[in-house]
């Protein structure tokens, strides 16, 4: 077996002896991932070189490697795309709902409130027009 591949399979068994110790998912964020078929067959195809290495089972394990790693990078580019790009975009248009609904929310206490105070006057000078008005009769009875 050449070098660099004796150098994966030291690399494969280590990720092999660390999935075996952890959940069959990979983490993502907050959320867990299950396992791909991609990963799925890598694994299966280290173990079966290892079981019986052949040339045959090396061209599937190095395949299904490549496919591995192909689908990593694959991944890992939707994720940046994801964090770099499409989340502070959103976040940018939540921003900018927000402002408009604070904008909206407060003009409508502002008319509330203006509403309430123009009612308050009016009710205020009729209070004062019946004091008038009441006063005025009562020193016209006198």
């Amino acid at each position: 077996m050449p070098k660099h591949y004796s150098y994966l399979s030291q690399i494969t068994e280590k990720e092999m002896a660390s999935c075996e110790r952890k959940d069959r998912s990979t983490p993502v964020g907050t959320f867990f991932l299950p396992e791909s078929t991609e990963q799925k067959d890598y694994k299966d195809a280290y173990i079966a070189h290892r079981q019986n290495p052949t040339q045959q089972t090396l061209t599937q394990y190095i395949d299904s490697h490549n496919a591995y790693v192909q689908q990593l990078h694959a991944t890992n580019a939707m994720l940046n795309e994801y964090h770099c790009e499409t989340l502070p975009q959103l976040m940018q248009e939540l921003e900018e709902i927000y402002s408009d609904l604070c904008t909206i929310v407060s003009e409508a206490v502002l008319q509330t409130a203006e509403s309430i105070s123009a009612k308050d006057s009016s009710a205020s000078l009729l209070k004062n027009e019946l004091i008038v008005d009441s006063g005025a009769s009562i020193q016209h009875q006198k």
